[in-house]
């Protein structure tokens, strides 16, 4: 494994796509060979933070419940006008307009696909997906997963937010300087939206953005894009990132064998703008979620019907099988 402590601009690049090799040229991707055939990467903040995880304590799965918070939010009919915690953030020709962030579908099937996948999941989508729901999953379960657009702000780190929905106690703004308010070590924070790894670049600290305030409230790892995604991918990368932590892998190597599994069956889009963005930052240790239980019912119900199968079969060759005197006796007498 690979662990890179960046600076400055570097925490701009995701390791896994440095070429290695690029036999077809630089605009051939399907051919060149990347970092990522190579080993899995993980980014961390300083040294320090990097030694101390060799020492830390593995996923307790009885600590936490449930496994998985997942939330989604794929309709935004609900934010008409920029809200006014956002408006000091933005530039003042924008300040009073309208605010029209476009529906994610991807979100939804995300959703689903955990809530279909993991075992132990509670899911909260769209009107579900409030302030006051997270700040209660995100204080009890093992892993959170928020897929929802953010709001990366040019200089000001403290207005960087990722957009919830609204109810009657909040405004559907989680901002960074929120979740730094709240102090939990959190085994994993998954930011599936848009440029959720972005931030006002810190002297000694990286890029001040959502997966830094993560780290700031005690999260022992994150993961968070450096630009903006595309649904289809996002669904696919993230549904096999969990398949490979419920069977055991490291984050670092669940996330490399979710993007080689990608390249794998997506070969027309092999340009890392489609599966590097997802990074890891913080430790690698794994977390094993539960397997839904009814996979277990599912395949008793299968080795069942099976079985039934098979004992008919062998009822029907017994009886073709023996001889054809006895029937022609039978029908004769």
């Amino acid at each position: 494994p690979l662990t890179v402590i960046p600076d400055g601009p570097m925490f701009h690049v995701p390791y896994s796509m440095l070429a290695t090799a690029a036999p077809g040229g630089r605009y051939d991707p399907a051919q060149a060979r990347f970092v990522l055939h190579e080993r899995p990467t993980t980014l961390e903040l300083a040294t320090s933070m990097a030694t101390s995880d060799t020492s830390g304590s593995s996923f307790d799965p009885a600590s936490t419940s449930p496994d998985l918070a997942a939330f989604g939010v794929s309709n935004f009919d609900t934010l008409r006008t920029v809200p006014p915690a956002l408006r000091a953030s933005l530039p003042s020709s924008t300040r009073d307009s309208v605010l029209a962030p476009p529906s994610l579908p991807g979100a939804r099937a995300e959703i689903d696909a955990l809530t279909r996948q993991v075992g132990d999941v509670h899911t909260f989508l769209d009107e579900a997906a409030t302030e006051p729901a997270f700040a209660s999953a995100s204080q009890r379960a093992g892993v959170v997963h928020l897929a929802s657009h953010a709001f990366v702000h040019p200089s000001s780190p403290f207005q960087n937010a990722i957009l919830l929905h609204p109810d009657s106690s909040s405004d559907g703004l989680l901002f960074l300087h929120e979740l730094q308010s709240r102090d939990r070590a959190l085994p994993l924070a998954v930011l599936s939206g848009c440029s959720t790894a972005q931030g006002t670049l810190r002297g000694g600290e990286g890029m001040a953005g959502l997966q830094y305030a993560f780290r700031a409230m005690g999260t022992r790892s994150t993961v968070a894009n450096l630009w903006p995604t595309v649904d289809q991918s996002s669904v696919a990368l993230m549904s096999a990132f969990y398949r490979n932590l419920q069977s055991g892998l490291p984050k670092d190597r669940a996330l490399r064998q979710a993007k080689l599994t990608y390249l794998e069956n997506h070969p027309d889009q092999a340009s890392p703008f489609f599966w590097a963005s997802a990074v890891l930052y913080g430790s690698p240790q794994p977390v094993p979620l539960e397997r839904p239980a009814r996979s277990l019912a599912w395949s008793w119900w299968l080795s069942g019907f099976i079985g039934v199968l098979g004992l008919l079969g062998g009822i029907a060759l017994w009886r073709y099988a023996r001889p054809s005197v006895p029937y022609r006796r039978v029908f004769s007498g």
